[in-house]
């Protein structure tokens, strides 16, 4: 697969560069607000604005194009089942997640992704179905941002090696994915 023929599961050229905009514009627009000073620094108030919503526990994501159930364990390590969908192809993944920096409502993630691949779509030309299965595994980095205690957003980028065999054809390929979801702490 090429970027011209990716389905919309795997980053195309034309999002990758409007997704990374809006992300470093949404860094700077935050850190700036964090650096700004309080009026009163001594004050309950400021004390209570500088303590982290950064948790553990269950929570369960949306992005696009999945949904994720995650769990972190303790603030550093955590797992998460996804469902990822689009276009004729299903990806059934599990992740596993290591948090490495915190600051403020930033926690600084890595880790990897494995998972299974069904596929049953048209070619680019839609002459010809093609179905098969495959697999993928991805090493990936992100930042995930506590909004407050119940909610998160999590932004990665991962690069996954993706294999897939059609009848008695295989091929296998490189891609850039970028993700971002919300996620609810029920607890």
């Amino acid at each position: 697969m090429n970027f011209s023929t990716a389905p919309s599961c795997f980053l195309r050229k034309n999002v990758f560069c409007p997704m990374v905009f809006l992300f470093v514009a949404f860094l700077h627009l935050v850190s700036f607000a964090a650096s700004s000073p309080s009026p009163d620094s001594t004050s309950a108030a400021s004390t209570a604005n500088t303590a982290s919503n950064i948790r553990s526990g269950l929570s369960v994501g949306v992005g696009w194009p999945y949904v994720g159930l995650k769990y972190y364990f303790n603030n550093d390590i955590g797992s998460e089942l996804r469902f990822a969908t689009g276009e004729g192809i299903n990806v059934y993944s599990a992740r596993g997640y290591w948090s490495f920096a915190r600051f403020s409502n930033f926690s600084v993630v890595g880790g990897l992704e494995a998972g299974y691949v069904t596929f049953n779509a048209m070619n680019a030309n839609n002459t010809l179905r093609v179905s098969g299965d495959g697999y993928e595994f991805a090493p990936f980095c992100g930042m995930e941002y506590f909004l407050n205690r119940q909610f998160s957003f999590l932004f990665d980028f991962s690069m996954p090696i993706v294999g897939l065999t059609s009848r008695d054809v295989s091929l296998g390929d490189l891609q850039w994915v970028v993700n971002g979801g919300l996620y609810f702490y029920p607890f």
